[in-house]
């Protein structure tokens, strides 16, 4: 069997975006126990850093928005992309926080690719 990982190390921040488009443009930061653990170009160009507290990043900047980490989102979103790749193999695997994994031998005979 040959495996591909599908790594997705900002799905906490697209859960957002995918919400609202106009959040990319802003710092945005996910927090997890009041601390930041994902930031987005905006907030790490602000000089946010990852585990920096709440009131912390907002004194850093001002224009800062923020969201609490959402793992049911970040889980349903998971699943969504693995039924859609259910398309391509029958052997699809969510692995939680952040991956996706399809076996992907079979298809590359299907889809043309010599081996």
């Amino acid at each position: 069997m040959l495996w591909l990982a599908l790594h997705f190390p900002n799905l906490a921040l697209e859960i957002y975006d995918r919400a609202d488009g106009q959040r990319q443009q802003f710092p945005l930061v996910i927090l997890d126990n009041n601390r930041v653990c994902h930031r987005n170009a905006a907030a790490a160009d602000a000089g946010i850093e990852f585990g920096t507290t709440l009131a912390t990043a907002h004194s850093i900047c001002i224009q800062l928005l923020h969201q609490h980490k959402d793992s049911n989102a970040e889980q349903n979103r998971l699943r969504e992309l693995a039924n859609q790749l259910y398309r391509y193999s029958s052997y699809v695997s969510v692995q939680y926080p952040d991956c996706v994994l399809i076996e992907v031998a079979g298809s590359l005979s299907l889809f043309g690719a010599h081996t």
